[in-house]
């Protein structure tokens, strides 16, 4: 027989026991029907039907077991949302920040992409060139992240259930969404770097 949650998702299982309701009757008990249809349709036949069979019967709630679900899991939920929301707006700033920083290399680096295309040097060179330097800063940051994650994960045992805070899957999703948003960020810089006229790149200062 599988766990079961009877107090909320986030909720320690526990030690339970099922027992014949005439040899513990209590105050109250809860019913749960499956249905292959639409619950909350059912819902409403369900308690006009039990009201029916006893119409003294006082029933407190009656809810799909969906919406019970989203009840226990609702302040982990607004508290993970605003988490991925930081999240979010960490990485769009880390992505302008890396654009920055290549983008600038490229500037100072016009006279040597102009020479290289000068001697030979093909367009996809120079931009590989300057992808390779925004992949090295990434690979810095994931090494320095990625332990630094593992040993933050502490923190956010208490908002997940049914995952690990240090999953490898979910470590290499990040992993891999951070390197393809370095390479987002250093695309266009790489892209002028390979539009800039041999000529014009000795030229410049």
């Amino acid at each position: 027989m599988k766990d079961v949650r009877n107090i909320g998702l986030p909720a320690d299982i526990g030690y339970s026991a099922y027992v014949p309701f005439a040899q513990g009757p209590g105050r109250g008990m809860e019913l749960a029907v499956r249905t292959r249809g639409n619950p909350q349709a059912l819902l409403s036949t369900m308690t006009a039907a039990l009201r029916r069979i006893e119409p003294a019967l006082l029933m407190e709630r009656a809810q799909t077991m969906q919406a019970r679900i989203d009840e226990s899991v609702a302040p982990h939920r607004l508290n993970l949302v605003l988490l991925g929301l930081f999240a979010a707006l960490a990485l769009l700033l880390s992505a302008v920040g890396l654009y920055g920083v290549v983008a600038f290399a490229v500037r100072q680096r016009t006279q040597e992409f102009g020479i290289r295309m000068a001697l030979g040097a093909r367009p996809g060179n120079v931009l590989l060139l300057v992808l390779q330097q925004g992949l090295r800063l990434a690979v810095v940051g994931l090494i320095i992240g990625i332990p630094a994650a593992i040993a933050g994960s502490r923190l956010l045992t208490s908002l997940l259930f049914g995952v690990s805070a240090t999953d490898p899957a979910v470590l290499a999703s990040v992993a891999l969404l951070v390197t393809a948003v370095a390479l987002a960020a250093c695309w266009i810089p790489a892209w002028r770097a390979t539009q800039v006229a041999p000529t014009e790149a000795l030229r410049a200062e």
